[in-house]
């Protein structure tokens, strides 16, 4: 399986903050917001989401390759999950 990190080209397109880092702002509103969604954070830092992914776990800002099968598979072992879609 390869791992890919998100592409410097999609981030360099984010609304970045003047002054303080965006890894401070975040690690501040989250420490005042521990429950928030991210898209919400986003909206708040007046950033993308895309943008505060690679501040986070690493391993949420891995793009899994080609074993579907395997990744499928491996969903199993999450348990019971909440999801949301959204259409903007």
């Amino acid at each position: 399986m390869t791992n890919a990190t998100i592409p410097e080209a999609l981030l360099s397109s984010a609304q970045l903050p003047v002054g303080e880092s965006l890894a401070e702002r975040w690690e501040a509103f989250r420490q005042e917001n521990p429950k928030a969604y991210l898209r919400d954070a986003a909206q708040a830092l007046r950033v993308s989401e895309l943008a505060l992914l690679p501040l986070g776990d690493s391993e949420l800002t891995r793009l899994r390759g080609d074993d579907w099968p395997s990744l499928i598979a491996a969903f199993e072992r999450f348990g019971s999950v909440r999801t949301m879609t959204r259409n903007e």
